[in-house]
């Protein structure tokens, strides 16, 4: 079975959009362009409701049943102004990990001193909102039709134009071009780079685990904790954060979950690494004998919280041979980078905002499908490759204690976007 073939790019003939995965990005750059063609003035020559698209996933469901974990959202809220109609952004708040909490009240969040739980510096936020990936992406997917089961086999570029994807389930779809946002792992990545499209594991222990404690520990956790995050670094070179995952109830606190992670250099054992129970007992060794309420927090964890297999991967950034505008990146799939900036999702949904752009200009004949892409890819490559240096950087010098003391980190660089300066270089 195959979608129907759709005319190239030309501005005037319909243009169809492949999405390969509904996540984050995906699911941004479907939002956007249906805002696109419902938005664009009735007396446009070349209306922008011409824009179709599709959304693949390789998921057999919606994920609601799936592992979740909390991401921020900071410097690239405007960017979903930009994508999501005004019935979403209303109920965006329905996303936060923490529903009781004002995220518009949060200026700042403290950094500490794991060895002595002093102060270390506060990391100034603009915007900020901690949302859980499953309810976000939950919320984003209305309105959409996302065709799941779709694992991506192949991509093909007939000689007529557009471009065909092929899905190991023997389905095709055929588009005027395709744009692959299907996660660090990306099939697409695949297709375009072969063995280059490998990720890279650094070497670092990475524990990144949901807890639900006691209902006594649970205020206790409650009490210690900054409203946004509780996180410091330790001179053996730990890294550590808690943040609350789900406050569904302010009346029942058996209902609070929160995010813990922790990040150190080293790999595990095979021994240690045989099950969750295992796992768990490094994480708590690790970090049981840090001051109080570092401590306590991992100390009080139920034998019951799963530690997963958690590992820190990346991909540099490469060109893009974007086959005369027919296909693409975005987002994980793009560049994969650490998360010790905390910028994977906002760069993504920049990413996403910049290609709803894009296809926009080509359907009402600004620029032509490869002059857009191509523009697209470039920006993608440049702000990509310096986020995963910075990022990089980052991740190496949190777990390297004197070099983390007069690093900028701990001086000029918090969470913010990079952006160019007038020497060519990045800053924030």
């Amino acid at each position: 079975m195959a979608d129907e073939a759709k005319p190239s790019g030309d501005g005037q003939s319909p243009l169809h959009v492949l999405i390969i995965g509904a996540a984050s990005a995906g699911l941004t750059i479907a939002q956007g362009l249906k805002k696109a063609r419902q938005t664009t003035p009735s007396t446009s020559k070349t209306p922008s409701a011409n824009i179709s698209f599709t959304i693949f996933e390789r998921d057999a469901s919606d994920g609601r049943g799936y592992r979740d974990w909390g991401m921020t959202v900071h410097w690239s809220a405007g960017y979903l102004t930009k994508c999501l109609p005004q019935s979403i952004l209303d109920r965006l708040s329905e996303t936060q990990s923490d529903q009781q909490l004002d995220f518009d009240t949060i200026e700042s969040f403290p950094v500490h001193n794991l060895e002595t739980a002093e102060i270390l510096k506060l990391v100034p936020l603009v915007t900020p909102r901690r949302v859980s990936r499953k309810r976000w992406r939950k919320l984003l997917m209305e309105g959409l039709d996302i065709q799941y089961g779709k694992n991506l086999k192949d991509i093909s570029y007939p000689p007529e134009g557009g471009v065909t994807a092929h899905f190991e389930d023997g389905t095709t779809a055929t588009g005027t071009t395709l744009i692959g946002v299907d996660g660090s792992k990306s099939a697409t990545r695949r297709h375009l780079f072969g063995e280059k499209a490998a990720l890279t594991t650094l070497p670092y222990i990475m524990f990144n685990v949901v807890v639900q404690y006691s209902p006594e520990h649970t205020e206790q956790v409650t009490e210690a904790m900054h409203p946004f995050c509780h996180m410091g670094y330790h001179p053996e070179g730990t890294m550590f954060w808690i943040s609350v995952m789900d406050n569904p109830d302010p009346g029942d606190i058996s209902k609070k979950t929160y995010q813990m992670v922790a990040t150190w250099p080293g790999t595990l054992t095979p021994e240690e690494n045989t099950s969750s129970a295992t796992r768990l007992e490094v994480f708590r060794n690790r970090i049981k004998n840090y001051p109080p309420p570092f401590g306590n927090f991992v100390q009080w964890m139920p034998d019951s919280t799963v530690a997963y297999p958690d590992r820190i991967a990346i991909w540099d950034p490469l060109p893009v041979d974007h086959h005369g505008g027919r296909v693409t990146l975005a987002g994980d799939a793009a560049h994969n980078i650490t998360f010790h900036r905390g910028q994977g999702l906002n760069i993504a949904l920049l990413d996403a905002a910049d290609y709803v752009g894009a296809m926009v200009k080509v359907q009402n004949t600004e620029k032509t499908l490869e002059e857009a892409v191509e523009e697209y890819g470039k920006e993608v490559l440049e702000r990509g490759t310096a986020e995963s240096k910075m990022s990089f950087l980052s991740t190496r010098t949190v777990h390297r204690w004197e070099e983390l003391m007069n690093s900028p980190i701990m001086k000029d660089i918090g969470v913010g976007r990079l952006k160019k300066d007038k020497d060519g270089g990045v800053k924030e």
